[in-house]
């Protein structure tokens, strides 16, 4: 994890703007997150504080589609089977990330909801409940927008083609028109 966090932090210049990157040093990033991914704790007994938290999440972003759908499939047993808090939050976790079948944005939100309800997750899994779900919300939320502008659009331009439509009969009538 700090190999990940060192590496973004060498990419930014001393003004905190980005500097380009090469090829091989792109590489190199990749390959540390994928290290410290592949250390990650998929279960709760290999580890439950936040830094194995962050890992879990670092897991989930550096993962392939078939990796995601591997790791669903044991969240959601453990969850089945009378999960522990830190189970339920990563499984929402996993619910929460685009690139799989079992991503489901609604789902996970009312899942984080329930957990910081119930008031069983740590200092560390309340807080990265709190921010996935503002994500989540914020998601949401474009999307919602999204729908309606797209509706609003599709309302305009049948409006401007019944214009358009309009003002040509208006022009045959003109140029048919007796004087």
């Amino acid at each position: 994890m700090a190999a990940s966090f060192l590496a973004g932090c060498a990419a930014l210049r001393p003004d905190h703007g980005p500097r380009r990157t090469t090829g091989s040093e792109d590489a190199q990033a990749a390959a540390s997150t994928a290290s410290v991914a592949a250390r990650a704790p998929d279960t709760p007994s290999q580890g439950r504080g936040g830094a194995a938290q962050v890992a879990f999440v670092d897991r989930l972003a550096v993962a392939s589609r078939d990796e995601l759908a591997s790791l669903g499939e044991g969240l959601r047993a453990r969850v089945v089977n009378g999960a522990q808090p830190v189970d339920s939050l990563r499984y929402a976790l996993w619910m929460a990330t685009p690139g799989h079948a079992g991503f489901d944005a609604d789902a996970a939100q009312r899942r984080l909801e329930a957990l910081l309800a119930e008031g069983g997750l740590d200092a560390e899994g309340r807080a990265l409940a709190r921010i996935q779900l503002r994500y989540l919300k914020a998601r949401i939320e474009l999307l919602e927008t999204n729908a309606r502008l797209t509706q609003e659009n599709r309302r305009l331009r049948e409006q401007i083609k019944a214009l358009t439509n309009l003002e040509r009969e208006m022009g045959k009538e003109k140029g048919t028109g007796t004087e």
